[in-house]
């Protein structure tokens, strides 16, 4: 799989086109499979697919983690089509055992491809079987002798057994999401694991193909010694790596140990005694078989050259292939070896396999490295060291103590894949002191580091901007391109040419505010890489000059650690941060500057006889893009380092002390380095090695001062107790105590670039916080809290409630405490009293006034009205009270705001300091005076701080938006005005200096409103004053579809088929033009620049009388333009006839609510894009499938019958709901009832609860209660339809009990609050027998009042039509107190219920017969109106509506012709429903009392059978029990 930027690109896939044409028939997958029952169950079929080399996932599916990776799939034929941008996620489905004891499995699949619109799951057996599961895919009836393993998915650890079941000729078994209840006891599942577990998936990776084919000899035989999985291979062979080589240290998993006799005895016993050279050949080629040891050399120079070809291939056959295959990492390529030369064509390829498993007999570690030995020569704990073997491979070994031989290649293809990188990188650049210049001329390093910890480093040798480029450039070609880079404020790093090129390769740059370079996670890791360096230089006694080769050594060894930390999880940086395997096999063998032996370059004077032909050197680490992978850079005698791939450590007896001749090699070899390039502590002596003349520095400060200040890293790498930390521990420091504010991360010029982020924004709020024994005081946050080295302390988090920064309050007395920001948060929502964040504070006292210039004077006291009468002139202007809350704070008050909260206060106030004969009191304080009683009570002493929202200051002006910025500190106000008014500035034609409106303008002003919102953001609106403009004659208003409407058209897609997709018109009213002729006088707001010039208003702008009334218009018109029609039934919905691919006609839709597009067609978003798009501009993020529309979520499931609607749920909404009234009730020392197994209490009738009246603030809460169940109602809960129209009877005057009632509603609520309504348009059952069809032709009804009148203007109906039910019912009498009755129904379309009714009725019925008739009335009325709805949309009706009733008196009068009217009482009732029945508009029929859902509707059931049966009916989920 080939990955891009940011699409993978599949085509090039074998079997891709297989699994398109998988992918193409589950998303068009219709309707036409065979129901299996009527009850909803979402689930998918899990099929096995055999074509596809990916799982593919479907809807009901749980997505785990999306991976930022996309694919596209493109067909064997353009014709085909194509499917672009498919995430790539991991997911979860649960796969429920039907048998045995039903228990329950998550399957987690790892790099699956998510396709919600796909009805199945597409699971390849291959991947399971990589997985470790048994899958036996051959369906029982084509086994011979099936049983309980036949066609089943087996997995050996949890003992899962899946039995397949067919769909047609495909094995599939049922699946589904992860149930909300399942994820709160998640760890009581079992867990299996469908694909391989944490890596990703290559479907094309050759080592498949090549371990498959090793499983037959040359003459299509399976080989008895089969190859074990490469993966799953045991160690083939343990080998005591620290001596040298003899037989008793080899110990082979698949033959027995061997001595060296009997294995020599065993190749002779194989290989006849002839020479296998050619003749001709020189003698000194014998060098080629330098791979072997003597006595294997011995064994295969005794080759017969004329060994049949069949008995050679047998005798190679018995030997350890598999070791062979084990090193060479899956290929037996050979093409290049140079034993072509020695053997016959024929047995080439054969020969050099040999020769591969000979050397690796006789090399010293073909295993891999062991966990001690990495410990050691990496310098990290041993347990970290075994951690990093298990999360990593070791495909291209290099064993340390191999003889030396050019002809033995290491296999490097598993090293040469990179991965794109989608993470978040931070960059910054490391200075080496002058005097320390590198032996290749590097004086700096640009270092990259991800947020999991892993390093790219550049060498550079110098800091300009040709060099960061190179360094940029590099990083994105060997690395990836990462989403966002983050950097400190330099000018190399911030230039135009590098912004332009992180702009092409679709990075962000994201710059650090100047001083805070501490947020720059690369600057950490720059001191943790100092401190290793230095370690291992000085540990080595390497000189100084090699600091280069050690750094990116060090940086390999940081990156392949793995480590347990909350961010690693186990795994290392690299694959943390790439999402690939890592490989160690380069950097596990040999040890910071080791010394090995090497070959002389065969070029050399020193390769001639007799010197000879292995030296001395030291190892540097990987030789980075220098030859093979594998390739290792070392430092020879002469002083030249050269990338070499032969190389060995050296043996036991080399190193010992006894062994004088090396010894004396190495200190030779040491001695002329030193003197060349220094050592650890001493720099070279001049003119050796060029460096740069810089200032001097004494010997004893150069070790701690040759990179940068040792300050630097003070207390990161030197711990109290003088030992020294392993560097592993300090990464883990570093990962854990980062974090960067995002607010934090400005431009070039030091300006924030967002405003998103909770650190910045929590400055400035006004919060009660605790306050030693005064209780809570309000304080005002100031700042956030830092260390001695000016770091924040604490942890950012999107999530106020887990953000732990930590900041510094000041209370009124001056003190300063520190609070975590989630502390401030908490305290900040738990005093809001209103959905909006308001608080309210109790107003104490009025300390003082003031009268301000602006203020109306005495000599204007009245004003004359048209027809001469004088009044009083009615104004606050010029008045400002100091008031002080109870809390202690004080603060200046309009009058306006004060009057209208504290009215009583004020007027006593004024007469007390004889202001009443004052313009802005003379008109309403002797009223209050008098009217005092009865104020106090209608009015709460409590003032809402309107100035306050979310503790967060609301500027009242422009002027006061920038004082709160000064004050603060910051400029979020002044940007949220900058940011509105940019907008603003479409709306409006700015005039010339000096010139002059239109004529037939008019004057008007506006304002700029202020608002913050609940994740603390500010924002500023700028609005027209049209409450000072004349009231206009027409409607001025948007339009508003309606919910009945919205039902229908969700009904209607399912039913046809068609998908749903949603837009938002972006700033919806400022692309409207106005219909107004107005001009403003710009303010401050507009510029400087602008300040004072005329502006004509262009567009219909938020506040304007007619603003909305104009985008109605404009977007009729727009609507007018495309093709489309308005209905008459409901004027915001929209249709256009329209035709299907297939050739059916149906009608394409859209839904207006204001600025909420809603589009129905087979391609909605050609419609939204191409179409609405082209005359309004859309919010790109809001285009998609609703999840949210008008308030209730909603989602696409699929029946059991294989059919796709659409399901509404209110959930959400009820939960917030119910927390809000638990926070309600805290306050008061309360909590919820416990038990509410229905909405009222057994026997609770409120008509005759006689408790106490509520007083005037219980009785306000008791009506926004009622406003809000509602509400709750009108999204699909008809379970407490009934219950909440007998409480919205009691809206006039609320008592106690009725509160306690809404109380036990929303306790009932928050237990059953997971409830779904889904709109099924599968065609209902209807048993025509129970429907009595009469002849009226003999009654006395014409022939005009027997037929059905068609609208005249209807459109020509489209689509498949709608059976329309009703289910009616009353109680008569059934309210104890007026003794009205109560008329209840629900509406179908199809099974989808779409009205639903419960009031009581307006007259007083002395019987049954009268309420019933009265009832079935009200419920023809609403179908009479709803088949006029269904038309005007251009919906198929066909048919009458099926009423059901339960009074067989009133359907008997209702379907017989010959019915005579007794009671004149309902004579309306009476004609109104026959006269439906003999048009044909609706026909009734009996239904027994026990199945009539309108039962529901009419009286409150306590919980019972009836009832839930009732309600499960009509909405889903409500009933389920979690386990």
């Amino acid at each position: 799989m080939e990955v891009s930027e940011d699409i993978c690109d599949l085509e090039a896939m074998r079997g891709g086109d297989c699994m398109l044409s998988s992918i193409l028939a589950a998303v068009d997958v219709s309707s036409t499979r065979k129901a299996r029952g009527s009850s909803y169950q979402p689930g998918s079929h899990a099929e096995l697919d055999s074509h596809a080399n990916m799982i593919c996932l479907g809807k009901h599916c749980t997505v785990l983690r999306r991976t930022g990776k996309t694919v596209r799939v493109n067909a064997f034929a353009d014709s085909v089509g194509s499917l672009n941008n498919i995430p790539v996620v991991d997911a979860v489905v649960v796969f429920d055992n039907p048998y045995g004891s039903g228990e329950s499995f998550f399957l987690v699949m790892y790099n699956a491809l998510y396709i919600p619109s796909m009805s199945h799951h597409l699971i390849p057996p291959f991947l399971l079987r990589e997985a470790g599961l048994l899958v036996d895919d051959m369906p029982k009836i084509h086994s011979h002798e099936p049983d309980l393993s036949t066609h089943t998915i087996f997995d050996p650890r949890t003992r899962m057994r899946i039995h397949l079941k067919l769909n047609g000729i495909f094995s599939y078994f049922k699946c589904r999401a992860i149930a909300p209840r399942e994820l709160e006891d998640w760890s009581d599942y079992p867990v299996v694991y469908a694909s391989p577990k944490g890596r990703e998936w290559d479907p094309y990776d050759e080592v498949y193909a090549e371990e498959e084919a090793c499983f037959l000899n040359h003459r299509g035989e399976l080989r008895n010694d089969r190859l074990p999985s490469m993966r799953e291979r045991p160690h083939l062979i343990d080998i005591d790596e620290d001596l040298s080589w003899h037989a008793g240290n080899i110990q082979a998993t698949y033959m027995q140990a061997t001595t060296i006799q009997e294995y020599d005895e065993m190749i002779e016993h194989n290989f006849c005694s002839t020479q296998v050279m050619n003749e001709g050949t020189p003698a000194e080629d014998s060098r080629y078989l330098g791979v072997m040891d003597d006595h294997i050399a011995r064994a295969v120079g005794d080759i017969d050259s004329c060994l049949l070809e069949d008995e050679l291939a047998d005798a190679l056959e018995s030997l350890d292939i598999a070791t062979a295959y084990g090193v060479a990492a899956g290929s037996t390529d050979m093409a290049g070896s140079d034993f072509n030369d020695l053997f016959m064509n024929d047995f080439e390829a054969i020969l050099s396999a040999a020769a591969g498993t000979f050397s690796a007999l006789a090399s010293g570690d073909p295993t891999g490295v062991s966990a001690e030995r990495l410990s050691k020569i990496w310098r990290i704990s041993e347990e970290d060291a075994q951690q990093t073997i298990e999360q990593t491979t070791q495909l291209g070994r290099n064993a340390a103590n191999t003889s030396l031989s050019r002809e033995f290649p290491t296999n490097d293809r598993a090293l040469r894949y990179k991965r794109f990188i989608d993470t978040v990188f931070y960059s910054d650049t490391m200075f080496v002191t002058g005097k320390a210049k590198s032996t290749r001329g590097y004086t700096c390093v640009q270092v990259f580091v991800s947020d999991k910890g892993f390093v790219y480093c550049f060498l550079m040798r110098g800091i300009s901007g040709a060099e960061y480029m190179a360094a940029l450039k590099a990083f994105c070609k060997e690395v990836g391109v990462p989403d966002r880079l983050v950097c400190d404020p330099h000018r190399s790093q911030t230039s135009n040419e590098v912004r332009r090129f992180l702009y092409e390769v679709g990075t962000t740059l994201r710059v650090l505010e100047r001083g805070t370079q501490w947020a720059n996670l690369a600057e950490r890791f720059i001191g943790l890489l100092k401190s290793g360096v230095r370690a291992d230089l000085r540990d080595s006694n390497a000189p100084m000059v090699f600091w280069d080769y050690c750094l990116e050594r060090r940086v390999q060894i940081m990156n392949l650690t793995a480590r347990s930390t909350h961010k690693l999880g186990g795994l290392n940086p690299y694959t943390a941060t790439t999402h690939a395997p890592a490989d160690i096999s380069n950097i596990a063998t040999f040890g910071w500057f080791e010394w090995v032996y090497c070959l002389e370059d065969r070029n050399s004077s020193l390769h001639k006889f007799p010197h000879a032909l292995s030296v001395l050197g030291r190892c540097l680490g990987p030789a980075k893009d220098h030859g093979n992978e594998m390739a290792q850079w070392v430092l020879k005698q002469s002083g030249q380092v050269v990338p070499l791939r032969t190389l060995r450590r050296l043996h036991p007896h080399e190193l010992s002390v006894t062994n004088e001749a090396e010894r004396d090699k190495r200190l030779l070899f040491m001695n002329n380095i030193r003197r060349k390039f220094g050592d650890a502590v001493n720099l070279p002596p001049a003119g050796v090695v060029e460096l740069p003349t810089i200032e001097e520095e004494t010997q004893e400060d150069l070790l701690e001062n040759w990179l940068d200040d040792p300050n630097e890293m003070r207390g990161w790498h030197q711990p109290e107790d003088g030992q020294a930390e392993t560097l592993a521990v300090l990464v883990d420091e570093a990962l854990r105590q980062y974090h960067i504010p995002v607010a934090d991360i400005c431009n070039a010029q030091g300006e924030p670039m967002t405003d998103s982020s909770l650190t910045d924004l929590m400055i400035g709020i006004e919060v009660l916080m605790p306050h030693g024994e005064e209780g809570q005081r309000l304080c005002k946050v100031l700042r956030k809290c830092v260390d001695a080295e000016g770091k924040s302390t604490g942890i950012y988090d999107d999530d106020p409630s887990l953000n732990t920064i930590i900041y510094d309050i000041e209370f009124p007395d001056g003190h300063i405490e520190q609070y975590g920001a989630n502390l401030i948060a908490q305290n900040v929502i738990e005093q809001v009293e209103d959905h909006e964040g308001h608080y309210s504070e109790r107003v104490k006292k009025i300390l003082d006034h003031r009268r301000e210039g602006n203020a109306v004077p005495k000599g204007k006291m009245h004003v004359t009205t048209r027809d001469g009468q004088k009044k009083l002139r009615r104004s606050t202007i010029g008045w400002k009270f100091l008031v002080e809350y109870t809390n202690g704070r004080k603060q200046w008050m309009q009058l306006s705001d004060l009057k209208e909260t504290n009215p009583v206060d004020v007027a006593e106030y004024v007469t007390a300091r004889n202001l009443v004969d004052e313009v802005a009191f003379q008109w309403w304080v002797p009223y209050t005076l008098r009217k005092k009683a009865r104020i106090i009570a209608a009015v709460k002493s409590r003032v809402k701080r309107k100035t306050h929202k979310y503790g967060i200051e609301v500027p009242q002006s422009v002027e006061d938006a920038f004082r709160i910025d000064r004050e603060n500190g910051n400029t979020m106000w002044q940007q949220a005005l900058a940011s509105e008014m940019n907008s603003i500035g479409t709306a409006v034609k700015f005039l010339r200096n000096g010139e002059t409106p239109k004529p037939g303008y008019t004057k008007t002003s506006g304002h700029v409103i202020f608002d913050v919102k609940m994740d603390f953001r500010r924002k500023a609106r700028w609005v027209l004053d049209g409450h000072k403009t004349p009231q206009p004659t027409t409607a001025n208003y948007a339009g508003v579809v309606s919910r009945e409407s919205v039902r229908i058209a969700f009904t209607y897609a399912a039913m046809m088929g068609l998908p749903v997709m949603a837009g938002d018109i972006k700033n919806a009213y400022l692309q409207a033009p106005t219909s107004e002729s107005h001009y403003i006088v710009c303010g401050p707001e507009f510029g400087i620049e602008n300040e004072g010039r005329y502006a004509e208003v262009k567009r219909a702008i938020y506040g304007g009388r007619v603003s909305g009334r104009d985008f109605w218009l404009h977007l009729r018109k727009c609507m007018d333009t495309l093709g489309f029609k308005s209905s008459k039934a409901d004027s915001d919905v929209w249709y256009r006839p329209a035709r299907k691919s297939d050739g059916t006609e149906y009608m394409e839709y859209v839904l207006l609510y204001v600025d909420d597009v809603l589009v129905i067609s087979e391609n909605p978003e050609a419609v939204l894009r191409n179409e609405i798009g082209r005359h309004w501009t859309l919010k790109e993020e809001s285009i998609g499938k609703p999840s949210l529309y008008l308030g209730g979520k909603c989602r696409e499931v699929e029946l059991d019958n294989g059919v796709k609607c659409w399901a509404f749920s209110s959930s959400q909404y009820v939960q917030s709901a119910v927390d809000n009234v638990k926070a309600w009730l805290a306050k008061k020392n309360r909590t919820l009832p416990n038990k509410a197994e229905a909405p009222f209490r057994p026997g609770y009738r409120p008509e005759i609860d006689v408790s106490r009246e509520l007083g005037p603030e219980e009785a306000s809460y008791y009506q926004s209660l009622i406003g809000i169940l509602r509400w709750i109602v009108e999204l699909g809960r008809v379970d407490i339809c009934l219950e909440v129209s007998m409480m919205s009877s009691h809206l006039a005057l609320p008592r106690e009990g009725h509160l306690e009632c809404l109380f036990h509603l929303f306790s009932y609520l928050g237990k059953y609050h997971n409830a779904e309504m889904v709109y099924d348009p599968t065609a209902p059952h209807i048993n025509e027998d129970i429907f009595k069809k009469q002849d009226w032709t003999f009654s006395t009804m014409s022939e005009q009042d027997r037929t059905e009148v068609m609208p005249p203007d209807m459109p020509e109906p489209r689509g498949k039509p709608f059976v329309i039910r009703c289910f009616v019912d009353a109680d008569h009498a059934g309210d104890a107190v007026t003794r009205k009755s109560r008329t209840g129904f629900i509406v179908y379309l199809n099974n989808a219920p779409v009205y639903w009714y419960s009031k009581r009725q307006g007259s007083v019925e002395s019987s049954t017969y009268q309420a019933e008739f009265t009832a079935m009335k009200e419920a023809t009325e609403y179908i009479r109106a709803l088949r006029y709805r269904l038309r005007m949309m251009g919906i198929r009706v066909e048919g009458p509506a099926y009423i059901f009733g339960d009074n067989q008196s009133v359907l008997a009068n209702t379907t017989n012709p010959g019915s005579v009217l007794k009671k004149k009482c309902a004579a309306v009732a009476y004609h109104l429903v026959r006269e439906g029945v003999a048009r044909g508009e609706w026909i009734t029929a009996y239904v027994n009392t026990h199945d009539n859902i309108a039962d529901l509707l009419t009286k409150p059931m306590t919980t019972g059978e009836k009832r839930n049966g009732f309600v499960k009916k009509i909405l889903q989920h409500i009933f389920r029990k979690s386990k």
